[in-house]
């Protein structure tokens, strides 16, 4: 596959997938930094509202992740002085709520950007087949070209696409699996957060 062929349309891939990689590694980054281990959480929590002691709690939800900053909302708000369960759910649901959306940031423009792969991998394949027929007239007059050329050109447009292929796998990949972790962590705060709500009872 010569680069003289590819030309701009080596390039624009080249340009998508490097946004691609860059989105997933700082993403990947991110889920990794504020992985939490949900099992000992609820144990440090529940040992500690018995003793109702807030500042212990506190303490052991001292981590970036999205169950420790979900509780941590529900203990500013008994800290700001909220007697009743309404206002302090209101505070976890809205920390909640915002959690995602920190957990989510780009994951559209990943998905965004494996399209546009898949667009440019698309309109590269057949740009490079018309190039094909226009510089190489093997496919009209094959004695006039020898075999190598032959395969050559007929196989640049499928390693294109081969290529373009194997660039959007990743991405799509990563989405669908840091979708999973989102569900997942926001099915474990909220869990949390009614655990916290019976612990103030």
């Amino acid at each position: 596959m010569s680069v003289e062929n590819l030309g701009w349309e080596l390039w624009l891939l080249l340009g998508c997938t490097a946004l691609c990689f860059a989105v997933i590694a700082e993403r990947v980054w991110f889920f990794f930094r504020t992985t939490e281990d949900f099992d000992s959480l609820k144990a440090q929590m529940q040992s500690t509202l018995r003793s109702h002691d807030m500042a212990v709690t506190r303490e052991v939800m001292k981590g970036d992740g999205m169950i420790c900053n979900v509780i941590r909302a529900g203990l500013d708000a008994v800290d700001a002085g909220a007697k009743h369960s309404g206002p302090i759910e209101q505070a976890l649901t809205g920390q909640l709520k915002g959690e995602e959306a920190r957990h989510g940031q780009r994951l559209h423009a990943l998905l965004i950007v494996a399209c546009l792969t898949g667009l440019v991998t698309a309109m590269g394949t057949v740009l490079i087949c018309l190039k094909n027929l226009n510089t190489q007239p093997i496919f009209l007059e094959p004695e006039h070209a020898d075999t190598v050329g032959k395969i050559v050109g007929a196989g640049e447009p499928f390693m294109f696409l081969g290529l373009g292929v194997l660039l959007i796998i990743p991405s799509v990949v990563t989405f669908l699996a840091l979708r999973g972790s989102i569900i997942r962590r926001t099915l474990e705060s909220e869990a949390m957060a009614r655990l916290f709500l019976a612990g103030l009872n």
